[in-house]
């Protein structure tokens, strides 16, 4: 049985929030929503120290679940906590951060995962946000969505949901529902008003999370797509700021410092626009128009399927692909086993004296020196310098 006290004051706030709502057929019933959703989403704690870093939810039935990438990133050893404080261990599966998205695998709960919507709430949408801030799980807030399409410079991919929700530390990374109980929006920001003043919180939409999940769940790995782009918003355009060399976009016959819009959308650039850019389908058409260097033009772009774009080269315990650069071409080093120098994010730019800017041209010039320690001169968080690279296996194999 429910606690009455929390059912009726879940039913008293949900009262008194949906009456100045015009349509009351729009209000959900926040109290079932409460009950339906809350045992998905679980509070994450680093236990060596139990502090509160954020918060996450299941998204299927063997304990996939999102959260951030910036929540996961404050901590090594996680625990995750649920609404009857029972915890389980954190498995990371995946960052992307360009969303600030992470998959994790924690303890299932049956018949509790949340579904991952695929459509665009509109301004006014009623919403209700689930998470733990300072601590406190299974806090339910009340609001709605208050602004569609807002764009940070330096995250030109996520179109924001701006929402009059709650969003306190530990709220991080819990999900924002529609009164259908499907994930619209992963909590992931705020920007802070000054003292006494609320700030505007803001959610990656449940549909670009979607993507992140085929992009990262090593079952569904085949449908994300890669287009090989880097982009910029500048001034209400996307400028093309690097171009991975023999991608599906540098193929096409974009290059650094293009500027694209779509070709079969009016107005403003959209937020799938975006999205489709850098966060597409594997096989998925994406219509622009470039403009830079000659003429302007129509192209078609055709994402690759993200599986195919990586190259794994056991010998050295590497996973890496075609890096989108500005000027020289690079390699970005996805995934390191064996190896403490390098790092996931460093970008190869020689072997030796050898530049490589290509999978296949990595791989033919470490096999001429398999035998022994191979000089790599990397760039990483903007230093450039040489490391010793050492293999670990007898083969090299795509």
């Amino acid at each position: 049985m429910g606690n009455p006290l929390r059912s009726g004051l879940v039913g008293f706030v949900a009262s008194v929030l949906c009456l100045p709502t015009p349509v009351l057929s729009d209000c959900p019933d926040i109290g079932r929503l409460y009950e339906d959703s809350h045992r998905a989403v679980f509070i994450i704690r680093d236990a060596r120290d139990d502090d509160v870093l954020g918060s996450g939810f299941l998204v299927n039935s063997e304990g996939l679940a999102f959260t951030n990438a910036h929540v996961i990133d404050a901590g090594r050893d996680l625990r995750a906590v649920f609404h009857d404080h029972s915890e389980s261990d954190v498995q990371i599966f995946g960052k992307d951060p360009g969303t600030d998205l992470a998959l994790i695998r924690v303890a299932p709960v049956k018949g509790h995962e949340l579904e991952l919507a695929e459509y665009s709430p509109p301004v006014g949408t009623p919403v209700v946000g689930l998470g733990g801030p300072y601590g406190f799980p299974g806090t339910l807030a009340v609001g709605h969505v208050t602004g569609v399409d807002r764009f940070f410079r330096n995250e030109p991919a996520i179109p924001y949901l701006q929402v009059e929700l709650g969003i306190n530390p530990g709220s991080s990374g819990g999900p924002v529902l529609d009164k259908a109980g499907r994930v619209v929006g992963v909590m992931t920001q705020v920007i802070v008003g000054e003292a006494g003043t609320p700030g505007l919180g803001f959610a990656v939409p449940g549909w670009l999370a979607a993507r992140v999940l085929s992009r990262l769940d090593e079952n569904d790995h085949d449908q994300a797509g890669w287009l090989g782009l880097k982009l910029d918003a500048n001034a209400g355009r996307l400028e093309v700021t690097g171009v991975a060399r023999e991608g599906p976009a540098w193929e096409a016959g974009i290059r650094p410092g293009d500027r694209l819009t779509p070709a079969d959308v009016t107005g403003s650039v959209s937020e799938h626009f975006r999205a489709d850019l850098l966060r597409p389908l594997a096989g998925q058409e994406v219509h622009v128009i470039r403009e830079g260097e000659g003429e302007p033009g129509v192209l078609i772009l055709q994402a690759q399927a993200e599986s195919e774009s990586r190259r794994e080269l056991a010998t050295f315990g590497l996973t890496v692909r075609a890096a989108a650069s500005a000027s020289q071409a690079e390699l970005e080093v996805l995934a390191v086993q064996g190896q403490s120098e390098l790092r996931p994010g460093d970008r190869i730019l020689r072997i030796g004296s050898t530049r490589v800017g290509t999978p296949e041209a990595l791989e033919g010039a470490l096999e001429e020196r398999a035998d022994g320690p191979v000089p790599v001169k990397l760039r990483r968080d903007g230093d450039t310098f040489f490391l010793p690279m050492v293999p670990t296996t007898g083969d090299t194999r795509e």
